[in-house]
């Protein structure tokens, strides 16, 4: 459970820097909002099955309404 917390983290931390920024962090020519939409769905599933069992009830009402946001770009 810890690796899906490290790479939900890495996503937020993602898409909250400046696009210049975030292009330094994924391969040359990957599209970055479909590479970091497409790891976040490896990560949490779109009910947010992988970390409900890790998240407290508080930080699972916060994350949703990314998820949502996340899962009308896929």
């Amino acid at each position: 459970m810890d690796y899906f917390l490290k790479i939900l983290k890495w996503i937020i931390n993602a898409l909250a820097l400046e696009p210049k920024n975030l292009h330094s962090l994924l391969p040359v020519g990957d599209f970055i909002p479909l590479e970091l939409v497409q790891q976040y769905e490896g990560v949490v599933d779109e009910d947010l099955s992988n970390i409900r069992s890790i998240l407290s009830a508080s930080q699972l009402d916060k994350i949703e309404p990314l998820n949502t946001w996340l899962y009308t770009l896929i």
